[in-house]
């Protein structure tokens, strides 16, 4: 062998070559290359699978490779990346073990280290022994050897030990319970998302066994033969809870120690102090979460909407780890040592046994203590994916498997509490619903079920609750086909309820609530929510009836708000950010259109015969050099592929349960060819004349260059029939204007704005155009000279139903609603929604025109109707490009939302007054948990108002300030804000 050998040394940020001699130790070649600034620590060389001590030498271990004829490779690793700047020697003990947490930065850190450093390292066992490891299937055990291992060797601590800089910031308050097999990069993302819905703090410290021991003390885990008493049982005993991280196998339920960290948290379930039980995987990209029970952020809300929020955070979860769930069994799980298995199956069959039994005795085959941990897990995971089986799986399918989480369900006999939402499932009828009833669990306390929207018809099943000790009951019918409520009305007065949550809302078909009115007063209540709205065969003897029921129990704790016959007024909750306990309302003499429902727009637009404009026939009317045509002549075009210039109420039926919706370039079927679901467009904008909004062509242009020819449009004078009018006509126009704002509101729909006039220039080179119109005077469709219409030249910003328009697409929850043209540059044209008082001011201060004076009522009605609607249930606001003065609009404006959770503001301008004012409002917050302020003009002194609104607040815990222009003084007051308010976490 030669006397000097070329060696390379590769990093993940460099690769070298270095020549060594006979003589050079691993050692010696460590100290030849460079460190960085942040290198202090452990660097370690590895060969292959091969380790490199530091006192071999060299040409020994590499001789094999030079031999070949090969440049020898070696991996660098610099373990210093893991841990704070101190001495190799320097590390922060923590003698007890479970108080070795680590945090979500931490992890994080871990995990960005080992993605970096995979390739570089060999896989050291198996047929794969020597293939270079990937990031995506880096495990612990890969981990155990390559990190945990070799870089606590020096110090002889734990990794924890060896990233810390203050062990108080280390005591964990969740248990992580997983397989070694399992990918680091899938197990960190699913603790980012635990933390993310759990609202965990990055410097929050999670338990995890192998980053908790210290690897080089033999026994230091597992010293005791009682492993009730070891000391990973008691960090699992202090702390909050418990996440359980699945694999696509299911591997912890086939190992005995995972098996009885599962068995300790369902015996702590029903005491004082239970251990709460989450379980997530990333078994694909994205991490999935089922938490045990509501989280914070979900228990400020009512029961019902907390659920439902729940069900659809959580309906991604993939049920097909749910089959291997439920085949668990505890006695059949595997373990290295066979006397481990024997010890931890007696502890967990007799809990009061002592050392020398549980390593004596032979273990029973079966017990009921192992039952008991089989089914809890089992209805624990049953309960959580329920909702995204019965969403996703066919009909036929869906009742097999509710037969299968039902029997689950019944066999944990011990469960106190269910909590289901099957709200939008058309399939859970009465037969499912029968099916759950007979078999929930006979220890159940509390039994909340959201029925929203299904297919429930009746409550005859309701008698079996009678035979459990249910004391809390929460129901939910919002738009079922629910037609009697007998059943629940005949079982009331047999419970010994002390909570009944239930709304009757949106029922079509209810007609008969006897039954309820006479079991409200034999009820003992600490608890009353009681909604009943929205439910037209009802009389107003009825709900004349029942609210007296309710009102002849004085005691109740709870105080309680009536309101009949009318939306509750915003001084029943304006300032107080919440709702009343109870309401029961008559059902308002105009029809109800949900706002976020396709369907309920559909109906609309055939109740009130209107009909939508197709953008092609827009974009032909354009080419051709033509204004709008008025709704009774269009009806009766065509475009130029021989489809009707308006769109039929039977396509937007299609539109709206989800059925494809085509079109052709030609008029023959063999042409036609599927598309995108077609969106619709609500059209805001000026008449220019009384007999014809546009009749320079102006709004048209600016429609066509935004027109996509495949969506729908809502142009009020193409749309709504126009005068003179039929008495049938008459009716239909009537109905759309006093339902006017969900064509602006919807959810499934967006608006253009059209704010600019026709140009002077414009109107005067055209003031030759002629236009067709309806003639009054002749009582014939005619064209005449422009110079004959009867003008009106007010402002967008001036007009009435324009600015009712606004602000109604204001309340959606996201924006969609939009300028057209785009403004040039940075203009400030977002709105934020205006609250009913403020709206009434600018009437009354005469800031707002209405042509017709007799329009001004019911503007302000309406205005007044959706913005209490949509605030009540808006849980997200995002709002852009706000000026000024439209935060002091802001400000008023958020007392109403009463469980609005998150608030966004993005590429706006803030001044001063305006926050002051959004500081005032966040103050007086009792619901807001998230507020993100983006790429934001604030004034000075404007940040400090809100950093001092922000110290003393409970309820705020993410305040987000991303791309704000922010001197040392605002950047310190945060700081100090984020130090002694322990609730909240500032990101900037």
């Amino acid at each position: 062998m030669a006397s000097n050998l070329a060696v390379r040394v590769a990093s993940p940020s460099s690769q070298l070559e270095i020549s060594v001699d006979a003589t050079t130790t691993v050692a010696q070649l460590l100290q030849q290359l460079p460190r960085s600034e942040t290198s202090w620590g452990v660097r370690m060389l590895s060969c292959g699978v091969q380790q490199l001590g530091e006192g071999e030498m060299l040409q020994e271990v590499l001789s094999s490779q030079a031999q070949c004829g090969e440049v020898p490779l070696l991996s660098l690793a610099d373990y210093s990346e893991l841990g704070p700047r101190l001495s190799r020697t320097e590390v922060c003990r923590i003698p007890r073990i479970e108080y070795r947490g680590i945090t979500v930065e931490q992890l994080c850190i871990l995990a960005g280290f080992t993605s970096e450093m995979a390739p570089l390292w060999c896989e050291m066992f198996g047929e794969k022994a020597g293939d270079s490891l990937k990031p995506e299937t880096f495990n612990l055990y890969h981990l155990c050897h390559w990190v945990l291992i070799p870089s606590t060797a020096v110090s002889c601590c734990s990794l924890v030990e060896l990233m810390a800089t203050d062990a108080n910031q280390q005591r964990p308050t969740w248990y992580i319970s997983l397989s070694w097999i399992t990918s680091l990069c899938r197990f960190v993302e699913c603790v980012r998302r635990h933390a993310s819905v759990r609202k965990f703090p990055r410097q929050g410290a999670y338990f995890e066994l192998g980053c908790a021991n210290n690897q080089h003390v033999f026994g230091e885990e597992d010293d005791m033969l009682n492993p009730r008493v070891a000391r990973f049982a008691r960090a699992l005993g202090n702390c909050h809870g418990m996440l359980l991280v699945l694999d696509s196998e299911f591997t912890p339920g086939q190992r005995m120690w995972s098996l009885f960290e599962l068995a300790l948290v369902v015996e702590r379930r029903d005491t004082k102090t239970p251990i709460l039980l989450d379980v997530g995987t990333a078994m694909d990209s994205h991490a999935s979460l089922l938490t045990d029970g509501l989280t914070t952020e979900e228990q400020q809300m009512s029961p019902l909407r907390g659920m439902r929020h729940k069900a659809c955070r959580e309906a991604n979860f993939p049920a097909r780890l749910l089959e291997k769930v439920l085949m668990l069994n505890i006695s059949q799980a595997s373990c290295a040592v066979i006397t481990d298995k024997e010890r931890i199956l007696n502890a967990i069959a007799f809990p009061e046994w002592k050392d020398d039994e549980l390593f004596n005795q032979v273990p029973p085959s079966d017990h009921a203590n192992y039952d008991r941990v089989n089914s809890a897990i089992g209805s624990h995971v049953a309960l959580a994916c329920w909702y995204a089986i019965e969403r996703n799986l066919s009909l036929t399918r869906g009742d097999a498997w509710c037969d299968v989480l039902t029997r689950t369900l019944q066999c944990d006999r011990t469960r106190r509490l269910v909590q289901l939402s099957f709200t939008g499932c058309h399939h859970f009828n009465d037969r499912k619903l029968e099916v759950l009833v007979s078999h929930l669990p006979p220890a159940l306390r509390i039994l909340r079920l959201d029925l929203a929207f299904t297919g429930i018809s009746t409550l005859d099943c309701f008698g079996a609750l009678g035979a459990l000790p249910i004391a809390s009951l929460s129901l939910s019918f919002t738009g079922s086909p629910l037609c009697c409520v007998k059943g629940l009305g005949c079982v009331l007065p047999q419970l010994q309820l002390r909570e009944l949550h239930l709304c009757l809302s949106k029922l079509n078909f209810l007609g008969d609530i006897e039954s309820l009115i006479t079991a409200l007063p034999c009820l003992r209540l600490n608890d009353l929510d009681l909604t009943v709205n929205l439910c037209p065969m009802l009389t107003e003897s009825a709900l004349l009836e029942i609210q007296n029921a309710a009102n002849q129990r004085s005691w109740w704790r709870r105080r309680r708000s009536v309101n009949f016959g009318s939306k509750p007024r915003p001084s029943a909750f304006f300032g107080a950010f919440s709702l009343p306990r109870w309401m029961i309302c008559a059902t308002p003499p105009r029809e109800h259109f949900d706002l976020q429902s396709p369907a309920a727009l559909a109906a609309l637009l055939k109740c009130a015969d209107i009909r939508l404009v197709r953008g092609e026939f827009l974009l032909e009317l354009h080419a051709d050099g033509q204004n709008f045509v008025r709704r009774q002549e269009a009806e009766h075009m065509m475009t130029m592929s021989g489809r009707s210039a308006l769109v039929t109420h039977e396509e937007v039926h299609d539109w709206s349960v989800g059925r494809e919706v085509f079109w052709h370039d030609e008029a023959t079927p063999e042409h036609r060819r599927p598309c995108q679901r077609t969106r619709i467009f609500s059209v805001s904008h000026c008449w220019e004349s009384r007999e014809h909004p546009d009749p320079f062509g102006h709004q048209l242009s600016i429609l066509a260059s935004e027109v996509n020819a495949t969506d729908w449009y809502f142009i009020d004078y193409m749309s709504l029939c126009q005068y003179r009018r039929t008495p049938e006509q008459t009716e239909s126009f009537q109905l759309a204007m006093s339902n006017m704002h969900v064509l602006y509101a919807h959810d499934f729909t967006a608006t253009l704005r059209i704010e600019e006039l026709t140009p002077p220039h414009v109107r005067e080179q055209n003031n030759l155009r002629r236009v067709t119109i309806y003639h009054d005077a002749t009582a014939t469709v005619r064209e005449v000279s422009v110079a004959e219409l009867c003008a009106n030249w007010a402002l967008y910003a001036q007009r009435g139903w324009c600015q009712a328009e606004a602000q109604w697409s204001q309340t959606r929850s996201l924006p969609a609603s939009w300028v057209i043209p785009q403004p040039r540059g940075n203009e400030l044209d977002g709105r934020a929604p205006m609250a009913p008082e403020t709206f009434q001011e600018l009437v009354e201060a005469d800031e707002l025109v209405f042509t017709h004076r007799d329009d001004l009522k019911e503007v302000v009605r309406l205005q007044k109707d959706v913005f209490l609607e949509k605030a009540m249930e808006a849980s997200e606001l995002v709002l852009e490009k706000l000026s000024p003065r439209e935060f002091l609009v802001l400000a008023t404006a958020l007392p109403y939302y009463c469980s609005l959770d998150r608030l966004v503001i993005k590429n706006s301008e803030m001044g001063l007054d305006g926050a002051r004012a959004l500081a005032e409002a966040l103050r007086t917050n009792t619901v807001l948990k998230s507020f993100s302020l983006e790429h934001t003009l604030i004034a000075e002194g404007g940040l400090l108002e809100l950093a001092d609104a922000l110290k003393n607040t409970t309820v705020l815990q993410w305040c987000a300030f991303e791309g704000i222009t922010m001197g040392h003084l605002e950047r310190a007051e945060l700081v100090q804000v984020e130090k002694t308010n322990r609730y909240l976490q500032i990101l900037y």
